[in-house]
């Protein structure tokens, strides 16, 4: 019995010695790190304290010296955009590194665009298109979109549009409405693709949700029948569906169905509306046909300083000259003035 006690007495530090061993090995080596990281976003977004940056930063620094991936990338995103702190191109890109050589998706990302824009580091394609890989390999959306239009505009590698198409769908997939619009426009124009009018209306369709852009193709679609059965009130609809969100040549081609009375009832009134609206974001057949509904009084009450001043803007000497005629000196100085501010 003594003997046993003995032996147990000796094997007991052994024992102790291999527990703590193994409770070593199972603690999560990030723990310390991680909620250094948690903390920092507490702080950041005033949850469960009261919002300081300043603390925020530290905690995320702390956690990023301990080679904890997301705090890295985080103070990465801070630097790079400016939105809390002073920006810092070189320290964004620091952060950055240390972060994306953990394969940090979202740094490799960031890097990708630092290196395309050449901020923070010396501008090259290349690096891009090797960083923006990485990134949209593990599935990243933002990256499979980045490189697409690397391929689809030769920046870095040569021209690959059937590349672009192949990451641009990857991205669409994920429901990237830019990439919506991308695939529309390469399936209606033929660009790494066959073309295929009917593709393109599905992809514009999906794009049309949040992207003006893909409004205002459908509305050239269905006006001239490429792709859809051509119908005009569709065409005004997504016209004004795209002029609403300030697409400039969307709020011209809606005004000048209400102009010409096609897919909408003819209306002088709104037509002027949003000739005004497309004329006062610099579009230059915009002006000129505002300035000569303010000229005849078709739309608008006639007003020869307002013919004049847009007239003016849309560079038309022959009306402006004959406006000049019709205009008396004080009418001509207020023309002129308003010319010269452009208002």
């Amino acid at each position: 019995m003594e003997a046993q006690n003995k032996i147990a007495i000796v094997l007991l530090p052994a024992l102790l010695a291999l527990f703590a061993l193994t409770s070593c090995a199972n603690t999560d080596p990030w723990a310390a790190a991680r909620k250094q990281f948690e903390l920092g976003q507490s702080f950041e977004n005033g949850a469960g304290v009261p919002k300081d940056l300043a603390k925020a930063l530290d905690a995320y620094t702390r956690s990023a010296e301990q080679g904890y991936a997301p705090a890295q990338n985080r103070l990465g995103e801070m630097f790079y955009t400016g939105e809390k702190i002073p920006k810092d191109f070189a320290a964004a890109a620091d952060w950055f590194r240390k972060a994306a050589a953990q394969a940090d998706i979202s740094a490799e990302n960031y890097l990708g665009l630092m290196y395309q824009n050449g901020e923070g580091v010396p501008k090259s394609y290349e690096q891009a298109v090797a960083w923006f890989t990485k990134a949209a390999e593990s599935g990243l959306v933002s990256a499979q979109y980045n490189l697409a239009t690397l391929y689809q505009n030769g920046d870095g590698v040569l021209r690959d549009p059937a590349k672009a198409v192949e990451w641009f769908t990857k991205a669409a997939e994920q429901g990237n409405s830019d990439s919506f619009f991308n695939l529309g426009a390469m399936y209606q124009n033929g660009d790494g693709v066959t073309k295929d009018p009917d593709k393109a209306a599905d992809w514009y369709k999906r794009g049309a949700i949040e992207d003006p852009r893909a409004s205002f193709n459908l509305g050239l679609m269905y006006e001239s029948g490429e792709g859809v059965e051509k119908d005009l009130a569709k065409a005004a609809q997504w016209y004004q569906k795209a002029a609403e969100q300030d697409n400039v040549s969307a709020q011209h081609n809606l005004a000048v169905l209400y102009a010409t009375g096609e897919g909408v009832e003819k209306d002088p009134a709104k037509a002027a509306e949003w000739f005004r609206k497309a004329a006062e974001q610099g579009d230059p057949s915009a002006q000129l046909y505002l300035a000569t509904m303010y000229s005849s009084g078709a739309g608008a009450d006639r007003d020869l300083v307002q013919a004049y001043k847009w007239a003016s803007l849309a560079n038309d000497t022959r009306l402006v000259d004959s406006l000049k005629r019709r205009m008396t000196k004080q009418q001509l100085e207020e023309a002129e003035k308003l010319v010269g501010e452009g208002n």
